[in-house]
């Protein structure tokens, strides 16, 4: 067995001496290495800073903007001066969680900085932000509850005003605990109107027409209450004016352009040919101008044309217009 001289020892087995060699150079270097690691004190007995602190798991860094869909913004909360970059910050953190849409979130932190009530979701989702973003910095919001609050009355004293050829204004009773009001249009289960209050107007209405309408409170949750009682009404009717003589463009063998002047309320242009045999409807168009097609080359043609409402009551024919196709 191979041994080795060493001085004061004596001799000793050669592998021992290696091991023993490699143990103390392992103990050198790790104390090396909590040297370099080791916070020193400063002069005056505090710790310098360690610097960076490792990552902890979880942990979302301050300049991540993921799901907030705006790169531009800062994530730094001492930079946030406004709500809306409030918002911003709040919704960029917690859109790192799968724990609520993008939607719900937005809606939350709107109705939060809005003072309306707020559902138990939303209250969640409110503090969550606070959390993470710190208060708004504009105002002094609250958490308002009653959000999940149903709506058990419907309005009353629903009638109609402010009546056009089309459109009117439906006015009611407001309901305590009510975000919003819809109104219902003959039997309809789509909303016609919606609005934070009384009244709600509806347009896009037919002249001369009767309508029924009911109207349901809506809570901060969303939840529909019941709807009132019906109320009917009948838009006011029109005299529509006689449409222009129409003129007459891109004339070619089987096809010519024609365009009147918009009459107000007209919802329908009637178009005819006028000859020796009475008059013939041609087209019907929803605008004052028609492009008329299949017609005869090297033929005179005689065009008028009338306005008309969606409950059939037209102008009388306006002036006549004449053309020769190619």
């Amino acid at each position: 067995m191979a041994e080795v001289d060493v001085p004061v020892a004596g001799k000793m087995n050669k592998k021992v001496v290696i091991g023993v060699g490699v143990a103390a150079g392992g103990y050198v270097a790790y104390r090396y290495y909590k040297a370099r690691n080791t916070v020193a004190p400063s002069p005056d007995g505090s710790f310098e800073d360690p610097g960076t602190l490792p990552a902890v798991a979880g942990a979302i860094k301050d300049g991540n903007l993921y799901g907030s869909g705006d790169t531009t913004q800062t994530s730094d909360s001492s930079a946030v001066t406004t709500n809306s970059a409030w918002s911003q910050l709040a919704l960029a953190q917690l859109s790192q969680s799968d724990r609520w849409s993008y939607a719900d979130m937005a809606a939350a932190l709107g109705n939060y900085l809005d003072g309306q009530p707020l559902s138990d979701a939303q209250q969640e989702i409110v503090r969550a932000a606070i959390a993470v973003a710190g208060h708004p910095p504009v105002g002094n919001p609250s958490i308002v509850t009653g959000g999940n609050t149903t709506i058990s009355v419907a309005p009353t004293g629903v009638a109609a005003s402010a009546i056009t050829p089309t459109s009117a204004s439906i006015n009611f009773v407001p309901v305590p605990g009510a975000r919003t009001y819809n109104v219902y249009r003959s039997g309809s289960s789509s909303a016609a109107g919606t609005s934070n209050n009384t009244p709600v107007t509806l347009s896009d209405l037919t002249p001369n027409t009767s309508y029924s309408v009911t109207v349901a409170a809506v809570s901060a949750a969303g939840a529909v209450g019941p709807k009132s009682s019906p109320v009917t009404f009948k838009t006011a009717a029109v005299s529509l004016a006689t449409p222009a003589k129409p003129t007459v463009s891109s004339v070619v063998g089987s096809r010519a352009t024609l365009t009147t002047s918009k009459v107000p309320y007209a919802t329908s242009y009637r178009w005819f040919m006028i000859g020796g045999q009475g008059t013939t409807l041609l087209n019907t168009t929803d605008g004052p101008a028609v492009t008329l097609t299949n017609l005869k080359p090297k033929t005179l043609y005689v065009i008028g044309v009338q306005a008309d409402t969606a409950t059939g009551n037209p102008t009388k024919m306006s002036a006549t217009t004449r053309f020769t196709t190619k």
